[in-house]
């Protein structure tokens, strides 16, 4: 029976459609300011594949914060220790300067382990009471260390029985694997800016060679426009010699003509003159 009614229980949970935990917030911590700057924290519209590809791409950390019902519906039993966690550690102030401190280091993804991902992630991540806090990163693993080869995994389970604890194993870890994440972040920044100098590079090459190209079709369009002109030039120069030497035998021509008229009439007795 025990069995049965826990497996009603998580049938309800997958069933049911609870309310974000950003929109649940203020319903369990009082301070306004602490809600507001704990929102600020939390992704609030990235899926967990999301986080985990920008943790593993870009070298951060992923706190994962799964809490169990804090607003429970009528009849259900109030998750206590959540509720403390929210209201009592997450926003204890050395907590909060933290997170904020390192806020474009850390991803936070805080979910009801009630919503449908966050169930299926706490499922796979076996996590088995709330709340459950897990630091991730893409770190060196002990197989891996000789040739470099990183890896998803998890760093630690944080303490969540007061904010003192919470605060130092978050620290502890987070100064544990930082220099490593920075050396990571820093040798994929240097290979991404390597690879945009030879794109660079590239780009360049290729806008020289058709700078060369357009050249040299300039040149040869030159060229050619050059050796027309010279042939119409020469075109126009054989016309006019063509012309001139027409002229001086059509000149000649009539000349024979005449003087063959005048030969004749000198044969038949007739005197004439010549004009020319």
């Amino acid at each position: 029976l025990h069995s049965l009614r826990r497996r009603q229980r998580q049938m309800c949970i997958r069933d049911r459609q609870p309310l974000p935990l950003s929109e649940t917030l203020p319903q369990v911590i009082s301070d306004e300011n602490a809600v507001n700057r704990l929102s600020k924290l939390v992704c609030k519209d990235m899926t967990f594949n999301d986080a985990l590809k920008q943790c593993e791409d870009e070298f951060k950390y992923l706190l994962l914060i799964f809490v169990g019902d804090t607003n429970p519906a009528e009849g259900d039993v109030t998750d206590v220790n959540s509720q403390r966690l929210l209201n009592r550690i997450l926003t204890n102030e050395t907590v909060l300067h933290f997170l904020e401190e390192h806020q474009d280091e850390i991803i936070i993804y805080a979910r009801h382990v009630a919503e449908l991902e966050p169930w299926l992630v706490a499922k796979e991540l076996k996590v088995k009471y709330t709340p459950e806090c897990l630091l991730v990163g893409n770190v060196l693993n002990s197989s891996g260390t000789l040739n470099g080869v990183t890896k998803l995994s998890v760093l630690s389970k944080l303490r969540v029985s007061s904010p003192k604890k919470f605060y130092h194993s978050l620290k502890m870890v987070y100064e544990r694997f930082n220099a490593e994440l920075i050396v990571s972040r820093t040798e994929k920044d240097e290979l991404r800016l390597t690879r945009e100098i030879k794109q660079l590079q590239d780009s360049a090459y290729e806008e020289s060679l058709k700078k060369d190209q357009l050249k040299k079709e300039q040149r040869e369009l030159a060229q050619e426009e050059e050796k027309a002109r010279r042939d119409r030039e020469l075109e126009v120069a054989n016309n006019k010699k063509l012309q001139s030497t027409l002229n001086q035998l059509s000149w000649l021509k009539a000349c024979h003509d005449r003087l063959t008229t005048e030969e004749e009439s000198v044969a038949k007795g007739e005197l004439s003159l010549i004009h020319i």
